[in-house]
């Protein structure tokens, strides 16, 4: 399936986001994730304390 319809939103716990974009490890899902993180680091919100992406999903840690 590679790229997700829709992002597939998943908490972790009380302080993580967790952001999926894809089933499978390829160049459309991880352009996806970075064009995200850098999206979020673009422009800054208060209490996103970091981002962490991987080949297909992005990590958002926030203080809530």
């Amino acid at each position: 399936m590679a790229l997700y319809p829709q992002t597939i939103f998943r908490l972790m716990g009380d302080r993580g986001l967790l952001l999926e974009f894809g089933d499978e490890i390829s160049h459309q899902v991880n352009e996806k994730v970075r064009r995200m993180a850098l999206a979020i680091q673009a422009e800054p919100t208060e209490g996103i304390v970091e981002t962490v992406p991987t080949y297909r999903s992005l990590l958002i840690l926030y203080d809530p």
